[in-house]
């Protein structure tokens, strides 16, 4: 199992940028069997984030 932590949820907004280029080449690579996840925490940040550019 693959785990994405926020930094590389982040990354995935950025899909034109170096280090989100190299995530997801690193995704698409990934055999089907395996599993990629994220993080309840990771949720909860990003969450956290757009309520609270939601609230101006």
């Amino acid at each position: 199992m693959i785990l994405l932590d926020t930094d590389h949820a982040t990354l995935l907004k950025y899909p034109n940028s170096e280090r989100g280029r190299r995530l997801i080449a690193r995704m698409e690579s990934v055999q089907y069997s395996e599993v990629i996840g994220i993080a309840i925490v990771t949720v909860e940040q990003r969450m956290r984030g757009w309520l609270a550019g939601c609230n101006c």
